[in-house]
């Protein structure tokens, strides 16, 4: 550490020192006084560079979060829009076996006759068979 007299006080500051706006400084009645102040003007200085880098840090990971965030919302929807495609393809699958069903129906006219012998659930079974082979 150099001290050297400025004006009335006592001045302390490291050897690299170049001026006070540039470096720290302590000044004092005595050395131990002008050393305590240079001491307590660095220990502030790095209190504000930790804290410089903590809040520096905290937007980053604000940052991370929001990106977080909008890419798991984008991710729903993405699912949500399959989802949707998925169903309207099924549904447009299960209209056309109905109607392919009802086309095949009405190439092969069931009379009265065969239309009573069969019920309900022999046509269900049958539009079923017919389906899975399509």
């Amino acid at each position: 550490m150099i001290y050297e007299i400025d004006g009335d006080k006592i001045c302390c500051h490291d050897e690299d020192f170049i001026s006070l706006q540039e470096s720290i400084a302590g000044f004092g009645d005595t050395e131990e006084e002008a050393l305590k102040a240079e001491e307590d003007k660095k220990k502030l200085l790095l209190e504000a560079e930790e804290k410089s880098k903590k809040e520096k840090q905290d937007i980053i990971d604000e940052n991370k979060r929001k990106d977080d965030e909008r890419n798991a919302e984008a991710k729903r929807i993405k699912e949500e829009n399959e989802r949707k495609e998925l169903e309207e393809k099924n549904k447009q699958e299960r209209i056309e076996k109905e109607d392919n069903y009802k086309k095949w129906l009405d190439e092969n006219k069931f009379n009265s006759e065969t239309d009573k012998i069969m019920k309900e659930n022999d046509k269900i079974i049958l539009y079923r068979l017919i389906s899975t082979f399509n």
